[in-house]
């Protein structure tokens, strides 16, 4: 296992589906996005294989 450190910090709202190209945001996905989820921090690897198995 490696461990992983970071000093990057958001500084906004969460964005899916879409990019930001010189401030603004642009390049919508022309599809739609599913099953997403969000976590505050590094899962271990049983709880991603927990996830895969639902």
């Amino acid at each position: 296992m490696t461990s992983h450190a970071s000093a990057w910090n958001a500084t906004g709202p969460l964005q899916l589906g879409r990019t930001k190209t010189a401030g603004a945001f642009t390049g919508y996905w022309p599809g739609s996005v599913d099953d997403v989820r969000m976590y505050d921090g590094v899962l271990s690897a049983e709880q991603i294989a927990q996830l895969a198995a639902q």
